[in-house]
């Protein structure tokens, strides 16, 4: 039921303001417009990239080739935090995070998928206990369609596979519980 639950809070939550958005790679250049319009929202004064992966038939991009996209979005090099160090989602949360608190930000909007939204979630939460890092998290999906075709596949099909990631993750101690991704959902809301 933990599971449930946690799914429906993360997937109505309202971010606040953060201190960067982060800009998940993967599902090609698709999150790249909803990350240029937050940010043109106000929800983020800097965007970090951190993708180092370049399998773009796996729907990969280096930082460079999605900070490229936002440029294209009128997003200015300026507010880009760039590097192309991390080849997975963990590793960019985890650089994420370090660099948050090198920068003393206490916030961080993590820019995914719908399908990868939990994963990611679940990912940020144990990499924050692994680093000793306290600060306000969110996972925002790019509104994409859910059956559209992709090289990569459909994200309504890949979504078993997140759950699956998620139970093999967990055992590693890569990703939080649900029941710990809804305890601290709930903590957000106080």
């Amino acid at each position: 039921m933990s599971k449930e639950k946690f799914i429906a809070v993360l997937s109505t939550q309202t971010p606040r303001p953060a201190d960067a958005l982060v800009l998940l790679a993967g599902d090609g250049m698709n999150r790249v417009a909803h990350t240029a319009r937050l940010f043109r929202q106000g929800m983020a004064p800097r965007i970090v990239i951190v993708s180092g992966d370049m399998r773009r038939e796996y729907g990969s991009s280096p930082s460079n080739d999605l900070a490229a996209g936002l440029e294209s979005l009128g997003v200015s090099r300026s507010v880009l935090y760039t590097e192309e160090t991390a080849m997975n989602t963990r590793d960019e949360v985890l650089r994420a995070l370090s660099l948050a608190a090198e920068h003393g930000w206490d916030s961080l909007i993590f820019v995914t998928s719908p399908h990868h939204q939990y994963r990611a979630f679940l990912t940020a939460l144990a990499a924050m206990r692994e680093l000793g890092v306290k600060i306000r998290i969110h996972v925002v999906p790019a509104p994409l369609p859910w059956s559209a075709e992709n090289p990569w596949g459909r994200r309504v099909d890949l979504l078993d596979a997140e759950f699956e990631r998620i139970e093999k993750y967990r055992a590693e101690g890569h990703v939080a519980t649900f029941k710990d991704g809804l305890a601290y959902l709930e903590s957000l809301e106080k």
